[in-house]
């Protein structure tokens, strides 16, 4: 058994996109039937979408139905077909949603500032540091006289090499 397919379509679309799906994926079939077949089809989520569901011309649907062909005539079946409804928001309640939360948005500025605390000195003269964040240690680094190398791992995992301020 076929499955027909919609994808994702706007109600006020649905019909011919049923209808030129179903000519998409049957060939051996005389294009009368097949345009019964749409219609019948057609005619049963026209009922389904306007008159039961009250949707708008707007919203989203997506048709799936199984099918066979039988003697040449396509043969429906509605009692496995999978509809699914995605309704459209009002406009303008997402313009006000949209300005309510840019009027609170505030990027993030934060200056990441690292506590460095001697842990050891190496036999060649080089201090070993934690390097500290918010008081937790969050990662390492040495100090040979000229350059601070290191890594920590909060916010970012990264790597540092240069001149301490």
């Amino acid at each position: 058994m076929e499955v027909l397919s919609s994808g994702l379509v706007i109600v006020g679309a649905y019909d011919d996109k049923v209808r030129r799906t179903l000519f998409g994926m049957v060939k051996d079939v005389d294009s009368k039937e097949l345009a019964r077949a749409a219609g019948e089809l057609n005619r049963f989520l026209f009922r389904l979408f306007v008159e039961e569901l009250k949707l708008d011309k707007g919203d989203v649907v997506r048709v799936r139905v199984p099918f066979e062909v039988v003697d040449g005539r396509v043969v429906w079946d509605m009692r496995n077909m999978e509809i699914e409804v995605f309704r459209r928001a009002d406009q303008e309640e997402v313009k006000k949603a949209l300005e309510r939360l840019l009027s609170e948005y505030r990027p993030e500025e934060r200056v990441v500032k690292y506590d460095f605390r001697p842990k050891t000195e190496t036999l060649t003269g080089e201090v070993v540091y934690e390097v500290l964040m918010d008081g937790r240690v969050v990662g390492m680094a040495k100090f040979d006289g000229k350059t601070l190398k290191g890594a920590v791992l909060e916010p970012i995992p990264r790597i540092f090499e240069g001149q301490p301020r």
